[in-house]
């Protein structure tokens, strides 16, 4: 099992910081995707339990992922599993947001996968990695920015 995981830390409230990852068709205002859209509703509506949400990258080439809302319990955590997109198998994520001592949010972005293909899953956790790394600190500036 290959295992990311990032973290970063908002000045932003936990609540702020939750709405912002709770918007999955918002993603696309701070996330590395040039689009992000709600293909199935969840509970709550739009994205809340069971939606799946598909997201197109950025990067070229381009690679649209299609997620299923796993886990929605508001304002602390939310999960996800891959459905289609990458060559992963049983890709899970979860994002828990806490209060930080200091004031703010820290975040955790975490995730773990077997790679479909053998001998690739050191390339997939680094490539992940940097790509979660990333992705952590641009939500926590989001949630500033809308704070």
């Amino acid at each position: 099992m290959q295992v990311v995981q990032a973290t970063a830390r908002s000045t932003a409230p936990r609540q702020v910081v939750w709405d912002v990852v709770a918007d999955a068709s918002g993603w696309s205002n701070w996330g590395a995707w040039k689009e992000a859209s709600i293909e199935r509703e969840g509970d709550p509506p739009p994205g809340g339990l069971g939606a799946i949400k598909v997201l197109v990258s950025e990067r070229r080439p381009s690679v649209t992922s299609r997620e299923e809302v796993t886990v929605f319990d508001p304002p602390t955590r939310f999960g996800y599993r891959l459905l289609s997109g990458l060559p992963l198998r049983d890709y899970e994520a979860g994002i828990t947001l806490a209060d930080a001592a200091e004031g703010g949010t820290d975040i955790t972005w975490r995730s773990q996968f077997e790679p479909k293909i053998p001998l690739t899953g050191g390339f997939f956790r680094r490539i992940l990695q940097t790509f979660m790394e990333e992705t952590v600190q641009r939500l926590a500036r989001e949630a500033e920015r809308q704070g």
